[in-house]
């Protein structure tokens, strides 16, 4: 778990013991799974491949008959789960733990690492001193006090989230584009408040 923890979703008793099933088992299953955001169903043929446990939510990393493209489906979404005698098809060289480290579950934004900068306080710099950001991270005390981190990372939408739960503690100095898309934010923030913005001349 990282961040607030939310009260997991009611996964029914049937969805989990034809998923834990036919993964033990390695069999295909069919189901009803409703996708984010809908209100009617979809009906899957499913090769099941591995569960990931993230934060209150339990994910089926799983393909569709006999495609190699892979998908993440919530179980709590999940409906009328029937197990099949067919062998589960998985794709070939398919390894789970090396999915995750590619950044699966962190829903990247661009393939390529880019060079971060910020500063932060010092009472906020203490996540970074104690869990790096990359292998060449580095900080520096500014003279303000402030402390200037410096990491090459992969944007993501994880990553965003993570910059967006330092608040006014950070910021964002570099690449261009992060530093637009938290002044974006903020100034959402202010208009679904219904708080004037602040006018071009006195910004």
């Amino acid at each position: 778990p990282h961040g607030y923890l939310l009260k997991p979703p009611e996964v029914s008793p049937d969805v989990l013991y034809t998923v834990y099933t036919a993964l033990l088992e390695g069999r295909k299953f069919t189901v009803n799974y409703t996708p984010r955001g809908e209100k009617s169903y979809k009906s899957y043929s499913v090769n099941p491949l591995g569960l990931v446990f993230r934060e209150s939510i339990i994910y089926l990393v799983c393909s569709f008959n006999e495609y190699d493209t892979l998908f993440q489906l919530p179980l709590h979404r999940m409906r009328s789960p029937v197990l099949l005698e067919e062998a589960c098809h998985v794709p070939a060289d398919f390894d789970l733990d090396a999915y995750i480290q590619k950044g699966a579950f962190q829903y990247l934004l661009e393939e390529t690492k880019c060079t971060f900068k910020a500063l932060l306080t010092p009472d906020a710099s203490v996540s970074v001193q104690e869990s790096l950001l990359s292998e060449d991270q580095q900080l520096t005390e500014q003279p303000d006090g402030r402390i200037m981190i410096e990491a090459s990372v992969q944007d993501s939408v994880k990553f965003r989230r993570w910059l967006l739960g330092f608040g006014d503690t950070l910021t964002v100095l570099e690449p261009p584009h992060l530093k637009e898309y938290l002044l974006e934010t903020a100034r959402n923030i202010l208009k679904n408040s219904n708080v004037p913005l602040p006018s071009a001349s006195s910004t």
